[in-house]
């Protein structure tokens, strides 16, 4: 009679994917991840074939679940909430600086290997046009150059975060400084006569 997994395979990539980001994909080892899983090495390469597939996976799962979480993300009544709420959703996997670290190395392979390369330019275009959403339910007339800029300002408050020594968490950090440029990008121009 054959085993019954106590894991399933999606659960597996998922906890794989949390050993990755918070260790680094060049640290991350069959036996590491088979004590933050629960499974032998050798139980790993038998579900998965190698450590490179199993990477592999970890990586198509992680980028499918933020294309599908984005297509799939409801209207609210206030778009300008429903954005924030957007890039908040986007940094939950920035939990410590271990982990913005590990996105960090992560992003190497996204530019260095073609696979990676496009399904991260599936996943930004579906990130771009979320925020275009938001914008242009916000009344901006031409929201795409505004969406790429957007996109642009939320990666660098990611990797500002991880650098300074504030306390906040990167809801608080993105609170206090994407909010306020956002609200000025979408006042501007000023009416007449404000100048």
């Amino acid at each position: 009679m054959p085993r019954v997994k106590k894991l399933s395979d999606e659960a597996v990539l998922d906890l794989a994917l949390q050993a990755m980001l918070e260790h680094g994909p060049q640290a991350t080892t069959l036996p590491l991840l088979g004590r933050a899983v629960g499974l032998s090495p050798a139980t790993l390469l038998q579900r998965f074939g190698s450590k490179g597939q199993l990477f592999e996976r970890v990586f198509e799962r992680a980028q499918a679940g933020l294309v599908d979480h984005l297509a799939a993300r409801p209207q609210g009544p206030d778009p300008r909430a429903d954005l924030l709420a957007l890039l908040h959703r986007q940094a939950e996997p920035f939990v410590t600086r271990a982990h913005a670290a590990g996105h960090l190395a992560l992003l190497v392979q996204d530019i260095t290997d073609e696979t990676r390369r496009l399904a991260t330019q599936q996943y930004l275009h579906a990130l771009r046009k979320g925020i275009a959403r938001d914008l242009s339910r916000l009344g901006c007339p031409d929201p795409d150059p505004l969406a790429i800029r957007l996109e642009a300002l939320w990666s660098g408050l990611m990797l500002q975060w991880a650098i300074q020594d504030e306390v906040a968490s990167v809801h608080d950090w993105l609170d206090t400084h994407f909010g306020p440029v956002l609200d000025a990008l979408l006042t501007w121009p000023p009416p007449d006569g404000a100048a």
